[in-house]
């Protein structure tokens, strides 16, 4: 069972400072995007006198003591349940802070304020980039989700944050401002401490189901076709016409001297996951992954994109300005009975002088 933090309980007296609380600290008027106030290390100015340090700044005064009170569980729970990986931490938790204003400062969209305040707070850790920030005005009716980098895979694919900020819009929109705050944010929990759950619509009810059944189908396939356990798995002439055209299509984007975004490497690591494709940060054309290219860049901060990496490492592997040994390792890990470390070696060795081409089976023997 979880037990509240221990200012919750003092949370029923609204109004009755602290012993020895300062009370006397005055709010900045008015709010500006500088002179907004952190809660975590001024938390009387955001109006949350009761505890050391907070989360929720709201020093306009829009909710109520217990409201906040809620709404900072809500925050801690997400700050102790929520899991990712992050560097020399292993499992590092996940950071969100809340930001109130009653109305945005002259010539201040609620999106430069989120920035900002995000920049400022320092939520997360300094590592991970795992910090992140919603910001409401209320006279405004506006809303901002700001994040960093290491948030991006729980509140950024396919069309979850789209359909994230409508249900926290609607919320805020048809529900009382504490109310609207606390379904925001239990919104964006349910992302953050389950990895990658998207909203049910029955479009995607649909996919799921569909997807399900292919899942099923390919077991049970593979329970017909697995050698038995301790076999090694032979080449086969399927295997060996698809590799020959996935390594066709290399060769021909090699040729012409620019990506084809159809092909998709994921990180010099190989990392096996799904999902839609991003951009690279540095090379048109070069999609990943979102959580591949996290992954990279938490093992990698200095190096943001695999490709830049590969090519800066290892310069034999670029041929007409193409990395294409990126795509023949993952084409390998995919087809290990049909490719070997000498074919590709051999294939980067002639360059684009002759055809590659899959080796005959009757070599193997």
């Amino acid at each position: 069972m979880r037990h509240r933090p221990v200012y919750a309980a003092h949370s029923l007296l609204p109004g009755v400072p602290l012993p020895g609380e300062d009370i006397s600290v005055p709010v900045p008027r008015p709010l500006t995007l500088i002179n907004y106030p952190n809660p975590i290390d001024s938390p009387v100015i955001c109006n949350r006198r009761h505890i050391p340090h907070s989360w929720l700044c709201d020093p306009d005064g829009i909710i109520s003591r217990r409201e906040a009170d809620e709404v900072e569980d809500m925050l801690l729970f997400i700050r102790q349940d929520s899991r990712h990986k992050c560097g020399k931490y292993g499992q590092a938790n996940y950071h969100l802070g809340v930001a109130l204003i009653n109305e945005l400062p002259s010539g201040v969209d609620v999106d430069d304020l989120a920035s900002a305040l995000l920049s400022r707070w320092g939520l997360g850790h300094k590592e991970c980039h795992d910090g992140a920030i919603l910001v409401y005005a209320k006279k405004d009716n506006l809303v901002a989700l700001k994040w960093r980098s290491g948030v991006e895979p729980a509140l950024h694919y396919g069309m979850a944050h789209t359909e994230l900020m409508r249900q926290i819009s609607v919320g805020f929109s048809n529900l009382p401002t504490g109310e609207g705050l606390k379904n925001a944010v239990n919104l964006i929990g349910q992302r953050l401490t389950t990895p990658y759950a998207p909203p049910r619509s029955l479009m995607q009810l649909v996919v799921i189901v569909v997807l399900l059944l292919v899942a099923v189908l390919l077991i049970v396939g593979t329970l017909v076709t697995t050698t038995p356990l301790g076999v090694p798995k032979t080449r086969s002439e399927p295997d060996d016409i698809a590799a020959q055209d996935m390594l066709t299509k290399i060769q021909n984007m090699a040729r012409a001297g620019q990506y084809d975004p159809t092909l998709c490497p994921l990180t010099l690591k190989d990392l096996t996951v799904g999902g839609s494709q991003v951009a690279g940060p540095l090379f048109p054309g070069v999609n990943y992954f979102p959580d591949a290219l996290f992954e990279w860049q938490l093992d990698y901060p200095n190096d943001p994109d695999p490709m830049e990496f590969a090519i800066r490492t290892n310069p034999a592997s670029v041929i007409n300005n193409v990395c294409v040994d990126l795509y023949l390792r993952k084409l390998q890990n995919e087809y290990p009975q049909s490719i070997s470390d000498e074919d590709v070696r051999g294939w980067l060795a002639v360059g684009l002088t002759a055809n590659w081409t899959i080796r005959p089976q009757e070599l193997d023997a």
